[in-house]
């Protein structure tokens, strides 16, 4: 008596004798599983995602909203003397009103209401640095240390020297001075990166947060691989990984990308299939 050898006549029979139920069977077992998914928050937009997704081989995620809760705090205002505190705050406050991103929101409830009184013109968000506006005529910046660099602000710190989110303030060309912003990381994002560990899946951080802030939550959470960019250069980092990918005899092979879109204020699951080509940005 061989079980494997019996257990395959066995298979035989039942799909001779009816072959109906185990056709069913196969349809509703993948809306069952998107059916779990969904309750889970995970949108699959076909069944043959949840075939191509057992190849997974590396998950690239954003920093903020994604390992860590997003909800920023003000740990502490440190701004040179010679301005007025509460005049700068508000302004600052009135230019982060422009912006969605979780680091505005820190600032407003920090500061509180906005002040209608305050004029903004030319507003401009610099996509991976900050806010540019004028007020009074004169040019207001609140953003990164790159933004600073990037319109020539001196400034008298090392940034690198404090281990938290650091937004840099510069008004008619004169560095004012910083806050300092801290985020906690989320309480089952440790448990996520060691389920992905232990299915020999790779973990890939994304950030354009400060090199510190970042390798320390990397380090917390035993991220090994990080890349410092912008959010439009990580969706090129993204689209490198698929094109680099060797497909062999064109079945599918996939890569799901936990990017946060922070303009839509939720996560994006991205998969590229196909002769590495991008078929699908599910929302």
């Amino acid at each position: 008596y061989v079980f494997s050898q019996w257990l395959y006549r066995a298979l035989i029979f039942l799909v001779i004798s009816c072959p109906c139920a185990l056709v069913i069977s196969i349809p509703l077992g993948y809306f069952g599983g998107i059916g779990a998914a969904s309750k889970n928050g995970i949108l699959f937009k076909g069944s043959n995602f949840l075939d191509i997704i057992a190849n997974i081989q590396n998950v690239v995620m954003d920093k903020t909203g994604t390992m860590t809760e997003g909800v920023f705090k003000v740990q502490e205002v440190v701004l040179k003397p010679e301005f007025n505190k509460d005049e700068i705050l508000q302004m600052v406050n009135a230019l982060e009103s422009q912006s969605t991103h979780p680091v505005a929101t820190a600032i407003h409830n920090y500061v509180g209401n906005v002040d209608s009184n305050i004029k903004l013109e030319s507003v401009e968000e610099l996509s991976g640095h900050g806010l540019k506006a004028t007020i009074n005529n004169k040019e207001l910046l609140v953003g990164n240390f790159k933004l600073m660099d990037k319109f020539n602000i001196t400034y008298d710190i090392d940034p690198a020297t404090i281990v938290y989110t650091l937004i840099a303030i510069a008004y008619d060309k004169k560095f004012v001075g910083y806050l300092t912003i801290a985020d906690s990381i989320k309480e089952d994002a440790q448990l996520t990166i060691d389920k992905l560990k232990a299915l020999n899946v790779s973990t890939i951080m994304l950030s354009g947060d400060k090199s510190n802030v970042v390798q320390f939550v990397a380090n917390k959470l035993g991220i090994k691989t990080i890349h410092f960019t912008n959010r439009e250069m990580k969706f090129s980092y993204i689209i490198s990984l698929g094109i680099d990918r060797h497909f062999e005899n064109d079945d599918y092979e996939v890569q799901l990308i936990n990017q946060v879109c922070k303009e839509r204020n939720h996560n994006c699951l991205v998969v590229p299939v196909e002769d590495a080509y991008w078929r699908d940005l599910v929302y």
